[in-house]
């Protein structure tokens, strides 16, 4: 993670960071309810997995929290997960028609920019699963109030 600020000195630090979380967004045809069970055997959160009208089935997880809090080291704590599943559960995973790395970010975090990086490793290990990402930036309201659904 980089911050930077305009001028000399650098004494102003951001309020908070910018990253909030990454989600794994999963769509399959079939109920990948095992899949499921399994990474939350393993600490990842359900926050949701249900067969939706249009005849998929969506699912959507998070991970431990990860320190440090960024999206690189999120992401490699998810992926070590994920590489290890056994056959089984990976087919499931394979025959998933969605299979996202949704990032999400905070628009006004801070006074100063803050940079995220990717490694090549990451995003090397990321397509090996037939994955994508997304960023997802969440607005704020004026008065510093945050958005919400």
């Amino acid at each position: 993670m980089r911050e930077g600020a305009p001028g000399r000195g650098n004494r102003h630090m951001p309020e908070r960071h910018c990253y909030l979380n990454t989600d794994l967004e999963l769509v399959s045809k079939e109920d990948p309810g095992r899949l499921v069970d399994r990474l939350e055997a393993l600490g990842w959160i359900s926050l949701h997995s249900e067969a939706v009208e249009d005849g998929f089935w969506r699912s959507c997880l998070e991970t431990r929290c990860v320190r440090p809090l960024t999206p690189n080291d999120t992401i490699i704590s998810m992926l070590n997960d994920l590489e290890e599943l056994p056959t089984q559960l990976f087919d499931v995973w394979r025959r998933c028609t969605k299979r996202e790395f949704n990032i999400g970010l905070d628009a006004a975090a801070g006074r100063f920019e803050i940079a995220y990086d990717l490694t090549n490793q990451t995003l090397r290990r990321v397509a090996g699963l037939g994955a994508s990402l997304t960023l997802t930036i969440y607005p704020r309201l004026r008065g510093g109030r945050k958005w919400s659904t």
